[in-house]
């Protein structure tokens, strides 16, 4: 079994990661170091729409929730019940934190670090040259 790596995306290899229909990125915040892991992934036969599940306990594969989706040609973040119609401010800090990552996906601020699992984000396959750990990306799916 090939190692599994993770990496730190570059700020310009984020949108396309992310995007990928597959993806599962860890944001940790250069200020408070606290971070939160997501799943996004593309909703079959609509071009713009991603589903978002937040991990949220201690099995890394199965304890995600669904939180909200997110338009990519609106570049709008929509949040499930029960934070559906909650002010922002009150959402919890994975809700806000998520929200301003996709506000920011096309100009990642410096303090925010974008990390992925080491598979990529399109197909999901184990990533295991330099050059696709570290853009998040496999050659194949980085050429579509």
């Amino acid at each position: 079994m090939s190692k599994l790596y993770t990496a730190e995306l570059k700020a310009e290899d984020v949108p396309a990661y992310t995007l990928a229909g597959n993806a599962t990125i860890t944001l940790q915040s250069g200020n408070t170091n606290n971070h939160f892991t997501y799943k996004i992934k593309k909703a079959k036969g609509k071009e713009s729409l991603y589903f978002i599940d937040l991990l949220s306990g201690s099995d890394n594969e199965k304890d995600y929730q669904y939180i909200g989706c997110y338009y990519s040609d609106t570049e709008y973040f929509h949040a499930a019940k029960p934070w559906k119609d909650r002010v922002t401010i009150a959402w919890p800090p994975s809700l806000r934190a998520i929200r301003f990552f996709l506000s920011k996906l096309y100009n990642i601020p410096a303090n925010l670090h974008v990390f992925h699992e080491g598979r990529c984000g399109r197909c999901g396959r184990r990533l295991t040259t330099p050059e696709s750990i570290q853009r998040g990306l496999g050659p194949e799916c980085y050429k579509r």
